[in-house]
């Protein structure tokens, strides 16, 4: 089909295996360079990009043992690997990004071959994730043709061809966020030059610069996505269940957050209260939590065991000190965390630091780099990064944490900035928008110095 309808672009929407089910056959070679027959055809893959939630994969195919001259054709798969079955995506921004960078193909292939070229779309059954994300891309070019769109006639116009197409009333929610977030919002990625002239603006005109507008787009979308009449739970929490099998409460104000690796799992943490230690570690466990940074001095100093009280109890749970070392004004202690019932045992790298204290933003966004840097060398030696940022006094310097840490990773493997999308993606999984405009600047301020450290 692929080779007789001639496209050029295939949308993969599934995981070849989720949840342990198979939901898709393997249809490309594994490796780069080499060739896959299947029947009359032969697949090859010639590069393999990643960009955080999806995977762009150059692939040639061209048919063999044909009775006439086969010539090879050039295509192109996007796959998004972060979009769960019979759910939606826990943020916007992959998806969006994903969708603008299909849709430039589109036309770039339009434009060089002067006729339409049919897409590929397919999830696993081909209608849930499908149907979602053609319905986005119907809708989207619609948006920019008429300046208005029918969200209920599209869907409705797809089902009358297809059955099921948009399966859940989170997957329909989901396209009205996408498309409210495309109309509300402008365009926030930037390049090196865009980045730097941008924070440059910021600091010739303090009070009105387009950091202050994107700060108020994050309180009015929070406010909007608070007022919708159909509550689904936030799949962001993280909960716990007893040893028994019964259901317990939701612990420790715990959320998972977006990162721009998907290897990568970030959370956002209350520091426990004295009846909830047990609990609070069962949670690291169930999470394989490898990295807890300890964002404020303020913290029980008892919750850890140290150099001098080298095991500490709660309940089934038992904490044992390793060893410790301090470089600068960061320290770092080893400790093991060991469920002895369900014989779990697992290390855990404390983080502690010095240079970011009483104050709303970093005094010297140098220190932050090095933090950050040192986290990412220990990440180098474990090949894990689950990381909890761990605060009594709010999420705001956590999520400035968070959001930094996914900066550094995206410019890493794109050379490109988005500090609004990576603090809003960040915030959608929160009770709230913690952030002053303050730390929002020093996210700018942040990733500008990350990204030129030679300039003051």
């Amino acid at each position: 089909m692929i080779w007789e309808q001639n496209v050029r672009i295939v949308v993969m929407l599934a995981n070849l295996y989720e949840k342990g089910k198979s939901k898709c056959a393997l249809y490309w070679p594994e490796e780069i360079g080499q060739a896959q027959s299947y029947q009359r055809v032969s697949v090859s893959v010639v590069e393999v990009i990643h960009k955080g939630n999806y995977i762009i994969r150059h692939m040639t195919i061209e048919e063999i043992n044909s009775t006439y001259v086969s010539d090879q054709h050039l295509i192109t798969q996007y796959h998004f690997i972060a979009w769960p079955d019979h759910g939606v995506p826990h943020t916007t921004t992959g998806l969006v990004r994903y969708m603008k960078e299909v849709q430039e193909n589109q036309t770039q292939l339009q434009n060089e071959l002067q006729t339409t070229v049919p897409t590929v779309v397919h999830c696993s059954a081909g209608a849930g994730r499908t149907g979602t994300f053609i319905g986005f891309d119907y809708l989207m070019k619609e948006l920019n043709e008429t300046g208005s769109i029918d969200v209920f006639k599209a869907v409705v116009g797809m089902r009358e061809q297809r059955m099921e197409m948009v399966q859940t009333i989170e997957q329909y929610i989901f396209m009205h966020k996408l498309l409210a977030e495309i109309v509300a919002f402008s365009e926030t990625d930037l390049q090196f030059e865009q980045l730097h002239e941008k924070v440059g603006q910021q600091k010739r005109y303090q009070h009105a610069s387009e950091m202050s507008k994107e700060f108020n787009d994050l309180s009015i979308l929070f406010g909007e996505s608070t007022t919708s009449q159909v509550k689904i739970d936030n799949p962001a929490k993280v909960y716990y269940t007893s040893p028994e099998g019964s259901p317990g409460s939701q612990r420790n104000g715990i959320y998972k957050v977006e990162s721009y690796n998907p290897a990568d799992h970030l959370m956002i943490g209350d520091e426990p209260t004295s009846d909830g230690m047990e609990a609070f570690f069962r949670v690291l466990l169930l999470e394989n939590t490898v990295f807890i940074v300890q964002v404020d001095q303020q913290m029980q100093a008892t919750i850890w065991p140290n150099q001098h009280d080298t095991m500490a109890q709660y309940g089934g749970i038992s904490l044992q000190f390793i060893d410790e070392t301090i470089n600068e004004d960061i320290k770092v202690t080893r400790i093991y965390v060991v469920n002895e019932e369900q014989q779990q045992k697992r290390q855990i790298f404390l983080f502690e630091f010095n240079f970011w204290t009483n104050l709303e933003t970093p005094t010297d966004d140098y220190n932050m780099i090095h933090f950050l840097s040192m986290i990412e060398s220990y990440h180098s030696v474990t090949n894990e990064c689950s990381m909890l940022f761990l605060s009594r006094t709010g999420f705001s310097k956590s999520v400035l944490l968070c959001a930094a840490w996914n900066l550094m990773s995206r410019y890493r493997a794109e050379s490109m900035v988005d500090v609004f999308r990576t603090v809003k993606d960040i915030t959608d999984s929160l009770p709230d928008v913690p952030l002053s405009l303050d730390q929002y600047k020093a996210c700018y301020s942040f990733i500008a110095t990350y990204t030129n450290p030679s300039q003051e």
